[in-house]
């Protein structure tokens, strides 16, 4: 009696037989690489020009929103109330004169400004756009300025982010991205200045800025279960300034008078320099006055290199 043969050799191509479909995907003209975008376009869309520059996204989920109780058999029940979206950051390094951000932060400050769009599209091997997610009436949440301090070369970057209120998912637009977009002339950590501060204080080593943070009210709608948003109260702040230990007693004098009552309000204005030292953004900081001083640290192998004061900030505003 003859030993039974084994067939499994022959399973691929008989599979393959029954289903050619499988075996022709590729005609269709797709390899995994051409479906996944390489490169992206981010805008905040709204009155005037586009909001432009952003190198990274993220956040902007879409969730369901639960509410758990007990049914009548003592069971937990799981029951929809509605849907929300999450709050969406976005980041880019800074370019000199890029006004349209601060004038849609000026306005929110003012309590006058509209909701924008914010559209992420993908960009595919082929320089073709590819599908596009669209986070429509999102309102600034919080800015958050450059850190700046005296040592080394690097790209400074501010991220701003929004609240959006629903989503949309749109199919590729089939028009072409051109091409790689040119970099613009970003600012570098060359230089900064800071004017208002009282006498003429030692070598400023570092500014650090508290973010500027708008407060979100919302509210579920009942028709639709959709949570909508509209614009609260602001806040920034508070601002430390490091300089260099030594000598000078006017910064820490200001902070006496302040501790023994004495308020002594300042506007602060913090600018940033090009690589040709001339003011390219800058920021004026309202009614600062100090709430803590830092004397540094001290070791017998160091000395203090700085002292720090921090100041707490009334308002902002953006100069371009």
């Amino acid at each position: 009696m003859n030993p039974k043969r084994d067939f499994r050799h022959l399973l691929p191509l008989m599979f393959l037989a029954l289903f050619p479909v499988i075996g022709q995907a590729q005609g269709l003209g797709y390899t995994a690489d051409q479906m996944l975008p390489v490169r992206f376009s981010v805008q905040i869309q709204g009155p005037g020009d586009p909001i432009l520059g952003w190198e990274s996204i993220t956040g902007g989920a879409q969730v369901m929103e639960m509410y758990e109780g007990a049914g009548a058999d003592q069971f937990r029940v799981a029951t929809t109330v509605g849907t929300y979206v999450e709050e969406l950051t976005l980041r880019r390094p800074m370019v000199p004169q890029r006004v349209e951000l601060e004038q849609w932060l000026t306005e929110a400050l003012e309590g006058r400004a509209t909701p924008r769009a914010v559209s992420r599209t993908g960009i595919l091997p082929n320089d073709s756009y590819g599908s596009t997610i669209v986070y429509l009436e999102a309102w600034p949440v919080r800015y958050v300025f450059p850190v700046l301090a005296i040592g080394g070369t690097y790209r400074l970057f501010e991220s701003l982010t929004v609240q959006p209120t629903r989503v949309e998912r749109l199919g590729p637009s089939g028009g072409s991205a051109g091409g790689r977009p040119e970099p613009g002339a970003f600012l570098e950590n060359t230089g900064f200045q800071v004017d208002g501060l009282p006498g003429d204080p030692p070598m400023i080593r570092a500014v650090s800025i508290g973010d500027l943070i708008f407060e979100m009210n919302g509210r579920t709608d009942s028709r639709t279960g959709s949570r909508t948003w509209s614009l609260g109260r602001s806040q920034v702040g508070p601002m430390t300034i490091s300089v260099a230990a030594g000598p000078g007693t006017q910064l820490f004098n200001w902070w006496e008078q302040s501790a023994r009552g004495r308020e002594d309000l300042r506007d602060i204005t913090v600018s940033v320099l090009d690589g040709e030292n001339r003011v390219a953004r800058s920021f004026t900081f309202r009614d600062c006055f100090p709430i803590m001083y830092d004397h540094g640290d001290f070791s017998k192998a160091k000395s203090p290199t700085k002292e720090t004061i921090t100041l707490s900030i009334g308002r902002v505003e953006f100069n371009g």
